[in-house]
């Protein structure tokens, strides 16, 4: 059944009702995320993604009505992110402590494809894209403005509501540089869609709706260039080549493909122009007296991070060519990346990352070759199905963004994130590519009502408990004595928040990092202590855990625990030495091997 078809079919003011939400809340979901300003820890982009899986909770509004269940279909990215979300889901009741969290959010989008398909079949393929290209472009446009205010430095009534930049780039309120210049290019790929579609509105002058959103455009290019966000060339380079077939094979009387890859083509002199200007031009690059990083400086002058990925890409490979099928598990990479940098020996560079910086490199080897392939087949299997279809202005707009994401997913983790999950969601639900038509039945939609109904109440909580989590975390790290709401302790407060499979990770995190390698069960110790380290090989908990070993007369697994810790953390935490000291004095036969560990590089005296 077509848009149209349905368009034409009566419609009751409640069933309207529910699409205008579901509508509204897509809108949302493109913007309010990437605005939030706060992100404090523990969970940094806690508030940020929550409200993204509220909007999208919102979109699904659409499934309470009868009408969106005759003729339906799921498109094949849904099925491909709920398998995936099964599989991740069974690695987790193998005691892997993140799984059910990332599942949850997996199934979540897999439903926002669907309800996006749905809206589609209501509106129109047209009309649903000209909505997100508004939001994308408002949501960027209000990023770039917070660029300015960041600058500048300008003291505004709306300064709580913006984030603080750091010294050399602009971050917007999305809090890192990648982020912000990802944010910001697919705003300007949904401006460049409808300039090149011509006016929204038939009584508008074509003329000044082009030229006005050619002026919006720029400060989005000053924010991009001044995010030094490397990648915002492969950005304006893929709409560029995407563009020439669209404009080879556009209809020759509406101009609107060669209008497109002018439009481009322009677009991508000015950022050249802007970013020569404000690299290399009089005062460039400078706030008060701090240097400003642009795309290009570090672009020519590269500040590490190439070498942290390099090292990551290795420890993936290495994990994966170690565990080739099955992978470690979800959420194992840290340990994994620990172990990797604490076998290399010395040199290596360290800090705690829990993702390979590449997509198709940490799905290997966290799900192993078996859930990559379960995982990237769909996605480039929607590709090609793109690329097979006709060049058009819609079908340029779709690869676009999505080519944003494919591209940053290669050098970083946007798709951990919901909100940029929202984004995906909303392309391959628009275009679906493949998909599958389930057999009929009075059952969907009350399953569907009874779903949201449930992940609704899963939210709430959630930042119920989240909230209560913060404080305790804030209280403790101020000094403050740790009560709740309810008035419960600590660890009474950590072990009702760790039936949350969500907060669970954090909880045991935050119960082992006090515990005292001298005091107490040596076998409860051990075990909770491992299982944070496995999470978050913190300093703290690996030092401690060489201690923990020794106690538990296991002196081989002990040397080779602090050899690894050493590498990884040259300088040990200040308690470790405390600790090494008073249980050398109680139990000095099992301290004696930590005590002659060399540290790396050393000789060790013979014996």
């Amino acid at each position: 059944m077509t848009a149209t078809t349905e368009q034409q079919m009566p419609v009751s003011r409640p069933a309207a009702a529910l699409a205008g939400v579901s509508a509204v809340s897509l809108a949302l979901m493109c913007v309010a995320p990437f605005l939030w300003p706060y992100h404090r820890y523990p969970f940094t982009s806690f508030y940020a993604e929550w409200i993204a899986m509220v909007c999208g909770l919102g979109v699904c509004a659409v499934m309470l009505r009868p009408d969106v269940w005759q003729g339906w279909r799921i498109p094949g990215m849904a099925v491909a992110l709920a398998v995936t979300a099964v599989l991740i889901a069974l690695r987790g009741a193998g005691g892997w402590i993140s799984a059910p969290g990332a599942a949850f959010v997996l199934i979540w989008t897999a439903a926002v494809i669907i309800a996006v398909n749905m809206l589609q079949r209501i509106y129109g393929q047209e009309r649903m894209v000209s909505l997100v290209s508004c939001t994308l472009v408002c949501g960027a446009l209000l990023g770039a403005l917070i660029g300015v205010v960041q600058y500048y430095e300008f003291k505004t009534p709306l300064n709580p509501w913006i984030v603080k930049a750091p010294a050399n780039y602009l971050l917007g309120n999305i809090g890192q540089r990648n982020h912000y210049g990802s944010q910001i290019a697919m705003g300007l790929f949904g401006l460049l869609w409808l300039a090149a579609r011509g006016p929204l509105h038939p009584r508008w002058n074509a003329r000044l709706y082009i030229a006005a959103l050619c002026v919006l455009s720029l400060p989005m290019v000053w924010a991009l260039t001044l995010s030094g966000s490397r990648s915002s060339w492969v950005f304006l380079g893929l709409a560029l080549v995407l563009a020439v077939p669209v404009a080879r094979r556009a209809a020759p009387e509406s101009g609107a493909g060669r209008r497109l890859f002018a439009l481009v083509t322009a677009l991508v002199g000015i950022a050249v122009l802007m970013t020569v200007a404000l690299t290399w031009g009089a005062g460039a690059g400078e706030r008060g007296a701090a240097p400003f990083e642009t795309n290009l400086n570090r672009l020519i002058q590269d500040s590490g991070s190439t070498r942290e990925r390099l090292v990551l890409w290795s420890a993936a490979w290495h994990t994966f060519l170690a565990h080739p099928w099955f992978g470690t598990g979800w959420g194992a990479f840290p340990w994994e990346y620990f172990l990797f940098v604490g076998d290399a020996g010395p040199g290596e560079p360290f800090r705690l990352f829990h993702h390979a910086h590449n997509i198709v490199l940490h799905l290997a080897a966290e799900l192993g070759l078996l859930g990559a392939v379960i995982v990237l087949a769909p996605v480039l299997f929607w590709f090609y199905r793109q690329f097979r279809k006709p060049a058009t202005l819609l079908r340029w707009w779709a690869l676009a963004v999505a080519g944003v994401l494919a591209w940053h997913s290669l050098i970083e983790f946007p798709l951990w994130y919901s909100y940029f999950l929202g984004v995906l969601a909303v392309v391959t639900g628009l275009f679906p590519g493949y998909g599958f038509s389930p057999r009929a039945s009075v059952l969907w939609r009350p399953l569907a009502a009874a779903g949201i109904a449930l992940s609704a109440f899963a939210l709430l909580v959630l930042m119920q408990d989240y909230r209560e989590f913060e404080r305790a975390f804030f209280q403790r790290d101020s000094g403050q004595a740790v009560r709740s709401e309810r008035g419960e302790r600590l660890p009474q407060l950590l072990q009702r928040l760790h039936r949350n499979p969500v907060l669970a990770p954090y909880a045991e995190v935050v119960t082992a990092l006090p515990i005292s390698a001298g005091g107490g069960d040596v076998d409860a110790h051990l075990f909770l202590n491992g299982r944070a380290m496995r999470y978050v090989p913190f300093a703290t908990l690996v030092y401690r855990q060489a201690l923990l070993l020794a106690l538990n007369d296991q002196p081989a697994e002990a040397v080779v625990m602090l050899r690894r810790a050493r590498r990884a953390y040259p300088v040990a935490p200040p308690e470790f030495d405390r600790e090494l000291s008073a249980l050398a004095q109680r139990h000095p036969a099992r301290m004696q091997p930590l005590l002659e560990s060399p540290p790396p590089g050393a000789v060790a005296p013979p014996r």
